[in-house]
């Protein structure tokens, strides 16, 4: 799957996505969410529709803000869905394992669990902008989490993003000064 512009998709497409943004200005977000999504089962390739979803599902998470206890309860109630995705993943239905991740990063955005096993499935199914921008994303929330570093970094070198990827292995050697792998990444 390529990477789609809002004027090559249906009709139908078109209004959800409409919807969905004129919703999110509005700050009625969980509808917002819910047909941005609904867009995105039907065109997977809108990065637009990404976009304005990871922005609203990160909006509804700002506005109430789970504590460090209501993450680790979250974490362990979704983990049979976090391995019924990288079930998926693993047998090659990467489509079904997207989306299933997508449920996961509904509840949490940011999360580098999740969002690691959805840019997984992302590149898998050839859109590789939609896992960047999830992995950026869970990267701008966790700034010192050295796996989504060290993820996000080999990924944007595979995508040929030389100037990103420096970036990503300059941060996590600042972290970690003597990690040998990272140094040899950078």
């Amino acid at each position: 799957m390529a990477e789609v512009t809002l004027e090559s998709v249906p009709k139908k497409t078109q209004d959800l996505f409409n919807r969905g943004f004129s919703s999110l200005e509005r700050g009625n977000i969980d509808y917002a969410i819910d047909m941005l999504t609904t867009c995105i089962e039907l065109e997977p390739g809108l990065l637009r529709a990404w976009k304005f979803l990871r922005a609203a599902q990160v909006k509804k998470m700002m506005d109430k803000p789970p504590s460090a206890l209501t993450k680790a309860i979250n974490a362990t109630a979704k983990a049979p869905a976090f391995l019924t995705a990288t079930g998926l993943l693993k047998s090659g239905k990467s489509k079904q394992a997207m989306m299933a991740a997508e449920k996961l990063l509904r509840q949490d955005p940011t999360n580098p669990r999740y969002a690691k096993l959805f840019s997984e499935a992302a590149a898998q199914c050839n859109l590789p902008e939609v896992a960047v921008l999830t992995l950026e994303l869970a990267r701008d929330h966790n700034p010192e989490d050295l796996a989504i570093l060290n993820y996000l970094g080999a990924f944007y070198q595979k995508m040929g993003r030389t100037s990103s990827a420096r970036e990503c292995f300059e941060r996590l050697c600042e972290l970690c000064p003597n990690d040998a792998d990272a140094l040899k990444q950078l």
